[in-house]
């Protein structure tokens, strides 16, 4: 850019595409009126990643730095990967850091979540949830929890967690979740 106070035109992610800032695979099911934000507030421009097979709903707003793994649903009205900043409890928390979701995961309806966020194989995200910026959610090898904002979270999963209460597996929430606020994201930045 030669103007270092322009924003990125991402009103067309083919655009986008062209210009190596978005990677999208075979399969895909974007909506039209999905958005995609290399671009974040400090102006620090980081790539999309979308494997093969994935949808994304309408209204999805997905930020640089998002890695999203084969068979990933996004649903309409998830925010992905947008830095945090500034105003949660009286902390800042920079959101820098990859998002990742693993293959299989789905984000229902109006999830958000920020910047350096990682997200385990065959995991959903519950309507209107939020995770908080360097949460780690997973499921473990006996656990076959969904996540959601409507019920207390379960001991030993971190703070944000919380098993969505319409599940039929929810009765035995063994996932395993850590949250690394404050420090360095377990995933590796880009």
């Amino acid at each position: 850019m030669n103007n270092p106070n322009a924003r990125l035109d991402t009103s067309d992610w083919t655009r986008l595409e062209a210009a190596g800032l978005i990677q999208i695979g075979t399969g895909c099911r974007i909506s039209p009126l999905a958005r995609f934000e290399p671009q974040d507030e400090t102006d620090q421009i980081r790539p999309i990643t979308i494997a093969d097979n994935v949808r994304i709903g309408a209204g999805a707003v997905i930020h640089g730095g998002t890695r999203i793994a084969t068979g990933v649903r996004v649903e309409d009205n998830v925010t992905i990967g947008q830095p945090e900043e500034g105003y949660a409890v009286g902390r800042t928390y920079t959101g820098t850091g990859a998002t990742t979701l693993a293959e299989g995961t789905a984000l229902r309806s109006g999830a958000i979540l920020y910047a350096g966020v990682s997200i385990g194989a065959e995991t959903t995200i519950g309507h209107r949830t939020l995770i908080r910026s360097h949460t780690t959610m997973a499921r473990t090898a006996t656990s076959d929890t969904d996540w959601s904002s409507s019920a207390p979270a379960p001991s030993g999963t971190g703070s944000g967690a919380r098993p969505c209460p319409t599940s039929p597996r929810a009765s035995s929430p063994k996932t395993g979740c850590s949250s690394a606020r404050g420090s360095a994201p377990s995933t590796t930045s880009t």
